[in-house]
């Protein structure tokens, strides 16, 4: 369902994206950091997994959006 809704020049894009999130994830000094980061980034993938909501909804686009914010902040 991921590769029909993005293509694959989109799941290449998401792929390279998901990577250099997850080495920002990685860095972060503190672990309570890293661990809310990466239980938001589960929580999304999740949501992503069974719904097309985060692809072609407005609020799915900006919950997508807040979600990768908060994960990459700077503590």
């Amino acid at each position: 369902m991921y590769l029909g809704e993005l293509g694959l020049l989109g799941v290449l894009a998401a792929g390279w994206t998901l990577r250099d999130l997850a080495e920002t994830v990685w860095k972060k000094p503190r672990i309570s950091d890293r661990a809310f980061a990466v239980s938001a980034l589960a929580l999304l993938a999740v949501l992503a997994l069974f719904d097309h909501y985060l692809w072609s909804l407005w609020s799915g686009l900006a919950l997508g959006a807040f979600v990768l914010a908060i994960s990459v902040r700077e503590g």
